[in-house]
């Protein structure tokens, strides 16, 4: 089998020159028992039988991880500096150069005010944080935070490995379990399918020392799907191509090409035998996750990223034009709407995944507003959008055009048409969010959202993002029978044909200031458009489509884990010292750096929940208390939505040194109503306190006033102990009390992702200076945002 694959891959590689250094390298072959006793082809078809036999349960799960970048020659202990690299170059030392000399006497003033500084330094500052500060100059064994470094491979194998061993089996669990024993259930761990979206090859920052070349590109992401694969054996995996998976990065145009041809080889398995056509045009694709139910379409976004300077920007083309003539981010958009259209006859749900985010920022100006345009006009098909890249941890509100013309406020004007110079992405968001039209004027058939997921990438912090997403077939016919009853177009505006476009885009060239250097981190940049009568074109929208609804295949939320590096760091160099580092003349880490078993037991990291968008009862419903005959037991149904797995909720109390959440009666609960009537926080000014205070003198509930701090002890659905978050049998009688450490995991407390509570949050975030602080602070930090 070795051979075969091997000759398979050379006849392959044989077809361009390009890719011969790379496939000729050995490559890591992995062969299960099941593999040797049948053949390739029989492997293969029994692997697609068990895809189509999996059925996921009531409460699905699927898997976003993005922008991986591993590194073959990131050096643990290199300088930062230096992209976490050896230089084997010798740096010329100081010696004074044109400096005049100093004299003397100013030489021993130097000495004595440097030891009187040195002294002062050890009596002030502790151990950990000169430690600490040591330690942020030189490249950690797992990665290095907040730099300019890529991914070491031990990151990449780590963070799937914690995956697997917590998502796809059931974790071991803490010490919290033995206080609190339930039986753990399988339905709260598993993956229906995995979203990759791009950036599997390292960044080009080293240019002098480590230029990229093809080869290593085509070896890099060869390496990173094998360990995907490996991690997520018979889950659907959909790749898509980020601006760094290519050579020169940014810059890709249509296929069939090099490139085309060596991504499909790579991503064979993943992508249907009768999509291998548009594949190798464009390195763009469909496929369905859940048989005639669910299907994502991977696109390949370089094609409307305005970096890439070999496209047109999506001009439209003249009738009778060759394709191989026309612009690839139209011929892309145009087969992406009759995707949608066919999706849609068949009553199946659609989410949408690439690598650079729809803004305006990131788009050439038809190219966002075409994309955009095709969203809403299949807001019942589109049940989601998932982006990476920008490795910040954000959401966008898409808004028609339509929706500003018909405004009553007579103004016309929102972010979306107004060039705003801003000097961050925090406060283009703020803005967009602030500009959001009251709840009684939205017209939500002219909205959606759609996410950009934190990298793994230590840019910021390693993330790992988990969605649930609801399954309840009951709930499907219900909506499509509504569908086939309305489907005259449903809403039948004015949207649509895109030409020529005469926009004035002179702040194209507008740019946010990030804390790192790297090029692709661009301002959500605002484009001028000139209001034109358009073609009418159909509008598919519906209030009970799962993206308007809580119904079959909707968004229910994601829970969010980071990886605190500088302590896994320092647990490595307490442990292990210099006795593992890196061989930095091994430049094939992908192919030929194996570990023995011993060393591999040792590779295991630890991420932690850093938070959720659920609401309080849904994150910890496997430990709620139910009075059964006098006896308290734990509410373990099997249909019940479990996000996060038991176990990993137990490790988190323990380390957090608290009991679970649970309910007490209303008598039990009256010392927390005293404490509730308490004076809020002391960095709450007058307004907050004077708001808080009528909302706790009127029992408003939080949803109902957007102005309403989240910290106010009122009612709100997120952090604080509620009586909105309880079910009906237990509303008025029971409260939920939440430790104070594990509050702040809550605090978003959304009932799904649909578009009526992500406007609603969006509008919360705009309003609530409070929660806006912890947002922008997850944004960039991570951890340190808490």
């Amino acid at each position: 089998m070795k051979s075969a694959a091997l000759l398979l891959v050379a006849l392959t590689a044989g077809q361009h020159a390009a890719s011969v250094a790379a496939a000729s390298l050995p490559l890591t072959t992995t062969t299960t028992p099941a593999a040797e006793a049948v053949g390739l082809d029989e492997l293969q078809l029994q692997t697609q039988r068990e895809k189509q036999q999996h059925v996921p349960g009531r409460f699905g799960k699927f898997l976003h991880i993005t922008d991986l970048h591993p590194d073959s020659h990131y050096t643990a202990g290199a300088k930062i500096s230096k992209a976490c690299h050896i230089s084997h170059k010798k740096e010329k030392k100081n010696h004074g150069g044109k400096f005049p000399p100093i004299s003397s006497a100013r030489a021993l003033l130097d000495l004595v005010y440097g030891a009187i500084d040195t002294v002062l330094t050890s009596e002030l500052v502790s151990q950990s944080q000169k430690d600490r500060k040591a330690s942020k100059n030189k490249a950690g064994h797992w990665g290095s935070p907040d730099s300019i470094c890529d991914s070491p491979p031990a990151l990449i194998t780590g963070s799937l490995r914690w995956i697997t061993e917590n998502w796809l089996t059931v974790p071991s669990k803490g010490k919290a379990a033995q206080h609190h024993p339930g039986v753990q259930k399988e339905h709260d761990v598993g993956f229906d399918f995995v979203l990759v979206t791009g950036d599997l090859a390292r960044h080009d920052v080293d240019a002098q020392q480590y230029p990229r070349t093809l080869p290593e590109i085509y070896r890099a992401n060869r390496w990173t799907m094998e360990k995907i694969e490996q991690a997520f054996p018979d889950i659907p995996i959909i790749p898509c191509v980020g601006n760094n998976d290519i050579w020169p990065h940014n810059i890709m145009n249509s296929g069939p090409s090099a490139v085309t041809r060596e991504l499909s080889s790579i991503w064979s398995k993943h992508i249907p035998e009768f999509e291998l056509h548009n594949f190798q045009r464009g390195a763009y694709f469909a496929k369905e996750v859940i048989p005639n139910e669910l299907a994502v379409l991977s696109l390949n976004t370089i094609y409307l990223y305005d970096s890439n300077k070999v496209v047109d920007g999506c001009v439209k083309s003249k009738k009778g034009k060759p394709e191989k003539d026309r612009d690839a981010g139209t011929v892309m958009l145009d087969w992406m709407e009759v995707q949608l259209s066919l999706f849609r006859s068949r009553h199946m749900q659609v989410h949408l995944m690439g690598h650079v985010p729809p803004t305006a920022g990131n788009y050439f100006p038809l190219c966002y507003e075409r994309y955009t345009d095709i969203v809403l006009r299949y807001q019942d098909t589109v049940v989601g959008q998932h982006y990476g890249h920008m490795n910040v941890d954000a959401f966008f509100v898409q808004e028609d055009e339509e929706a500003v013309m018909d405004d009553p406020t007579g103004d016309n004007t929102t972010t979306s048409d107004t060039s705003i110079h801003i000097s961050s992405l925090a406060d283009d968001l703020q803005n967009d969010y602030a500009t959001l039209p009251g709840r009684k004027r939205t017209n939500l058939d002219y909205y959606h959202t759609f996410f950009a997921t934190p990298s793994i990438v230590p840019t910021f912090l390693p993330t790992i993002r988990v969605y649930t997403y609801n399954n309840t077939r009951s709930a499907k016919r219900s909506f499509f029978d509504l569908s086939e009853a309305k489907d005259a177009g449903l809403q039948d505006v004015s949207s649509g044909s895109f030409g020529d476009d005469d926009d004035d885009d002179g702040d194209d060239d507008q740019r946010v200031i990030f804390p790192t250097s790297r090029s692709h981190r661009r301002r959500h940049r605002k484009h001028k458009r000139k209001k034109h009568r358009k073609k009418k074109l159909p509008r598919h929208a519906s209030p009970d489509s799962p993206a308007r609804t809580n119904t079959y295949l909707s968004m229910l939320g994601y829970s969010q884990w980071v990886l605190d590096l500088d302590r896994a760091n320092a647990e490595w160099e307490r442990r292990h010292g210099d006795e593992h580092q890196q061989d930095d003349d091994d430049d094939d880490v992908f192919s030929s750096r194996e570990k023995g078993k011993k060393e591999e037991e040792e590779l295991k990291l630890e991420y932690e929940l850093e938070y959720v968008t659920y609401e309080p009862e849904t994150l910890w419903r496997a430990y709620l208390e139910e009075e059964e005959e006098g006896k308290r037991s734990y509410r373990q149904a099997t249909d019940g939505h479990i996000p996060v797995p038991k176990a990993l909720l137990d490790r988190l109390l323990e380390r957090a040194g608290v009991s679970p959440p649970h309910y007490v009666s209303a008598e039990d609960g009256e010392e927390g109503s005293a404490a509730a009537a308490a004076p809020v926080a002391d960095d709450l000014d007058w307004g907050q306190r004077m708001r808080c205070a009528f909302a706790r003198a009127l029992t408003w509930r939080f949803s109902s006033s957007s102005a309403i701090p989240t910290t106010c002890s009122a009612p709100p659905t997120s952090s604080s102990s509620s009586d909105a978050a309880l079910p009906p049998s237990r509303a008025g009688t029971h409260k939920l009390r939440l430790p104070k450490e594990v509050k702040h995991l809550t605090e978003y407390g959304m009932a799904s992702l649909t578009v009526e509570p992500m406007m609603e949050f969006a509008r919360r975030l705009a309003t609530d200076g409070v929660l806006w602080k912890r947002f922008t602070g997850r944004m960039y930090q991570g951890l340190a945002g808490r």
